[in-house]
């Protein structure tokens, strides 16, 4: 299986879940978080790249607070509150915006670099 699909099998488990998140949730995030917060030569710096982060993840919590529906939909799918899994959230959203597994989780570009296994190095070694 395609590394790609089995990265969004691991952040969204089932269709009803992958929809909601992809055509609906990140769709509305995409209009209100620039790319150059999720990737951007700036981000290279860690304090720079914190602050990014910490910025995406505002918007993204000001936007479930603004939007109840969309608590109430994400309870529903998820069985728990999305600030439970807001890291997830930020992760798969760049995932969807970059569609890179590399750049998203390996080049410090990305707010979503990690040194720590990431979902693409799991399923590489798969």
């Amino acid at each position: 299986m395609d590394n790609s699909l089995n990265i969004l099998l691991y952040y969204f488990p089932n269709e009803g879940i992958l929809n909601f998140m992809v055509n609906d949730l990140f769709l509305e995030l995409k209009e209100m978080i620039s790319i150059d917060l999720i990737y951007s030569e700036e981000n290279e710096k860690d304090s720079v790249r914190t602050q990014n982060r910490n910025k995406v993840e505002d918007i993204i919590v000001k936007f479930f607070n603004e939007n109840p529906v969309y608590i109430s939909e994400f309870k529903k799918l998820y069985q728990r509150d999305f600030i439970e899994v807001i890291d997830n959230i930020i992760e798969s959203f760049t995932f969807s915006v970059l569609l890179d597994e590399k750049k998203t989780y390996k080049d410090k570009k990305s707010i979503a670099y990690t040194t720590n296994p990431s979902p693409f190095d799991i399923f590489k070694k798969a």
